[in-house]
């Protein structure tokens, strides 16, 4: 069956428009949440194999996470900058989730072991 070409051109741009305004902004219903504030620390277990040449070490760290937000993880999209060889970078999750504090805050503990790179500069 074949659809004549007006109809076809008012299905299109039809379609188009209709694309266009659920693109266009988000329904006023639903307002942007608030950030989640997210408290965090690091404990440097070990420094290994600095060279300089490179501006390359090796560490072994953990990173935890405090928030109030039962609904984020903010551990789920943590990025660790410098990375020397990513791919050997090693990270450890001390539990499979997010813990439930008794306060009702989450916690995240996680365990990372791998080779980052940062300028040393020692010229003074």
């Amino acid at each position: 069956m074949r659809w004549p070409s007006s109809l076809i051109g008012r299905s299109s741009a039809l379609a188009a428009v209709s694309a266009l305004a659920l693109c266009a902004a988000p329904p006023l219903a639903q307002a942007a949440a608030p950030p989640t504030k997210v408290y965090t620390g690091v404990y440097v277990n070990d420094i290994q194999d600095v060279d300089l040449e490179t501006d390359t070490y090796t560490v072994d760290f953990y990173i935890w996470m405090r928030w109030n937000n039962p609904k984020v993880d903010p551990s789920a999209k943590l990025d660790l900058m410098n990375s020397y060889d990513s791919w050997g970078t090693v990270a450890t999750p001390a539990s499979e989730r997010p813990v439930r504090l008794k306060d009702g805050s989450m916690y995240r503990l996680i365990h990372y072991q791998g080779k980052f790179n940062n300028k040393f500069p020692l010229t003074k």
